[in-house]
């Protein structure tokens, strides 16, 4: 079976609070779609154990970014 993400595919939901404003962090999709699969900006991981997303605040704007454990599909 193939490795899927659970958030990419709609089987979970974000239910984050910001750490700045405890406003509601949105998933803003994968972290790749914004710089590339092979950005000097990303954690080099051999793996593909994990999905990293990005959360937006609709409060106060600030982003984070969170891994998400992939799962066979």
């Amino acid at each position: 079976m193939e490795q899927q993400c659970p958030l990419c595919n709609g089987l979970i939901e974000v239910s984050e609070n910001c750490p700045s404003c405890d406003g509601v962090m949105m998933d803003s999709g994968r972290i790749t779609a914004y710089l590339g699969p092979y950005s000097a900006y990303l954690e080099q991981q051999s793996n593909i154990e994990k999905c990293v997303h990005l959360l937006a605040c609709q409060e106060c704007g600030l982003d984070i970014r969170v891994s998400v454990d992939t799962v066979p599909l």
